[in-house]
């Protein structure tokens, strides 16, 4: 079954807390450091034992695995308002602070537990609250290399899935204008420019922007205009790479329809692994069949 983009990081929230309970309830301990009487006010008069080697370790994990988790959700919160916004941020202030293991209000191992389940649930909340006018279809987003390898995209059928519709980045489609003019092999450039040719023509059908059919009943297309911003995607893409701007586009694709499910549609090994690592479906294309 395809997941949402929300479904998937609903998931991973549930790996999270599995991993939050073995790091506070068995390798964690609490104590009150500032005994009531104290000349000393604070209103966090309890703090944590050094943590163990195998303890720092989980410690480690813990702390790279939610900021990975958090920081894939903030960015379909960028649109929300901002109150939104600022009380995901409250929820990630909280957990990292249990991750640290700072001096803290929290008396208990189980309340520290439940403090980080609180934060944790308020986060999946505030996703689920999202609101997008999706048709509920399934939407696949090829890479460039998707589309030159089938680009019989009317023929595109996928296993279990009876309507779907493709969505065209601005990136891929101005990757293949530049392909058909600038790429060494004549092969390529010729599919290039028959792709960009077949896809004006679908203009014909309607406008692409708000969806024209391929096949009635079974796909659609519809291009989008929004152009990936490098401020408010993952940190870790480079402007400068090809692949890391189909995929910043792709998340932009993920941002409009957050509820749906979103699948980058790619035969390209190194798109694949960092579509893994960000946490997005990716799916092969359909075989070309040759007439």
């Amino acid at each position: 079954m395809v997941k949402t983009v929300i479904e998937i990081l609903n998931q991973d929230c549930k790996q999270l807390k599995k991993l939050f309970e073995e790091l506070i309830l068995k390798h964690s301990i609490i104590y009150r450091w500032n005994e009531p009487g104290s000349f000393i006010i604070s209103t966090h008069p309890y703090s944590w034992k050094d943590l163990s080697d195998k303890g720092k370790q989980l410690q480690s994990r813990v702390y790279k695995e939610y900021l990975h988790f958090a920081e894939r959700s903030r960015l379909l919160l960028l649109n929300q308002p901002p109150d939104s916004i600022a009380s995901f941020d409250e929820s990630k202030n909280e957990i990292i602070a249990i991750i640290n293991q700072e001096n803290t209000y929290l008396s208990s191992l189980e309340k520290a537990l439940s403090e980080v389940y609180k934060n944790l649930d308020n986060q999946i909340k505030l996703l689920d609250n999202i609101y997008d006018q999706s048709s509920g279809k399934i939407l696949y987003v090829p890479d460039t290399n998707a589309l030159l390898a089938n680009p019989r995209i009317e023929q595109w059928r996928f296993d279990d899935v009876s309507e779907f519709e493709i969505i065209l980045t601005p990136t891929v489609l101005s990757e293949l204008d530049e392909l058909k003019i600038t790429h060494r092999v004549e092969s390529v450039r010729k599919k290039a420019e028959g792709l960009i040719r077949q896809i004006k023509g679908y203009r014909g059908r309607g406008k692409l922007n708000d969806g024209v059919p391929l096949v009635s009943g079974v796909s659609t297309l519809k291009s989008i205009a929004v152009e990936p911003n490098f401020n408010k995607t993952l940190s870790w893409l480079d402007p400068s790479n090809d692949d890391d701007r189909i995929l910043a586009s792709f998340i932009e694709v993920m941002k409009i329809y957050p509820n749906s499910p979103v699948i980058i549609v790619t035969n390209d090994i190194n798109m694949q692994n960092k579509a893994e690592f960000a946490g997005i479906p990716f799916i092969e294309p359909p075989e070309l069949i040759m007439e």
